[in-house]
C-alpha cells in the first residue's frame, strides 16, 4: 500500500515542501527480498581515448553495500579489455549512495551484495553513459495465509524543514526511514538509511515519524513483534 503526503510551510520567507512516500510490509518480508540498489549515482566520464577510438563498453560492478549505503570491495567485469572504463567508475563510486537491504529481525539496514551495470555508448559521435536502475516495485502489503491485511496510517505528523538547513543554504534533501510499528499501531523505533544529508533532517524526520499512528487489522503481524514501514521523505525549498 502506498500513500502520499504533501504540505507547504512558510519558514523564513520561503516555501518548504515535504513529500512522504510510504511503503508498508509485514515485518520487512518484501524489503529484505528487495536487493540493495542505488539511490543516487554520479555518472562516470567516458574515457577520452576510448571515445576517440570509438570503443564502447559494458561494465558490471559488484560489491558489498554496507548498512550505511556505500559499496565496498567492488569487482569489475568489462566487455572490453580497457582499464580506463573501470578507472572512470572507480573515480565516482565513492559518491554513489545505495539503499541497503533490511534486516527483517530488527527493521534496520544491513550489509548485502549488490550489482550495477554501466553502459558506455556512443550515439551520433557523442558519449552516452547510463546506469542500471531497479525495476519499479509493487506496493508493499502485509500478507498471511494468502490474504491481505489492512494496515492504514490514521495519524500523520508532517516533518518540518530544518531551520539549520535553511540557514546553511540547503534547499533539498532526501531522507529514507524505517519505522517498527507494533500491533497497537504505535511506532516503537525509527532508524535511517544514510543518505548523507545534514543531521538536522534526520532529527526532525524522527520527531515527526515517531508520532505516527496506524490502524492494523488483527492477524497482520502473524505473531511477530512489529511491522516494518519504509518512508522516503523529500524535502525541498521553493522561492
Amino acid at each position: 500500500m502506498r500513500s502520499a503526503l504533501g504540505a507547504g510551510l512558510v519558514l523564513l520567507g520561503v516555501c518548504a515542501l515535504v513529500h512522504a512516500d510510504e511503503s508498508l510490509t509485514g515485518w520487512g518480508t518484501e524489503l529484505t527480498s528487495r536487493p540493495a540498489h542505488p539511490i543516487r549515482v554520479v555518472a562516470p566520464d567516458f574515457p577520452a581515448e576510448a571515445l576517440a577510438r570509438g570503443t564502447k563498453a559494458v561494465v558490471d560492478v559488484t560489491g558489498t553495500v554496507t548498512a550505511s549505503g556505500s559499496m565496498t570491495h567492488p569487482t569489475f567485469k568489462s566487455s572490453v579489455d580497457d582499464p580506463a572504463f573501470q578507472k572512470a567508475i572507480e573515480d565516482v563510486l565513492p559518491y554513489w549512495i545505495f539503499y541497503a537491504a533490511v534486516d527483517r529481525n530488527t527493521c534496520e539496514p544491513k550489509a548485502s551484495e549488490a550489482a550495477v551495470r554501466v553502459w558506455f555508448e556512443i550515439a551520433d559521435g557523442k558519449p552516452k553513459v547510463s546506469i542500471s536502475k531497479p525495476e519499479p516495485g509493487k506496493p508493499h502489503e502485509t500478507t498471511g495465509e494468502g490474504r491481505k491485511y489492512r494496515v492504514q496510517p490514521v495519524k500523520r505528523v508532517q516533518p518540518l524543514y530544518p531551520r539549520k538547513a535553511i540557514n546553511k543554504g540547503i534547499r533539498s534533501a532526501t531522507v529514507i526511514a524505517l519505522s517498527a510499528v507494533d500491533a497497537d499501531g504505535n511506532v516503537q523505533s525509527v532508524v535511517f538509511q544514510n543518505t548523507r544529508v545534514d543531521e538536522s533532517f534526520y532529527v526532525l524526520a524522527n520527531d515527526a515519524l515517531k508520532h505516527w499512528k496506524y490502524d492494523i487489522e488483527p492477524g497482520a503481524l502473524e505473531g511477530r513483534p512489529f511491522l516494518c514501514v519504509a518512508h522516503t521523505l523529500a524535502f525541498k525549498l521553493t522561492d
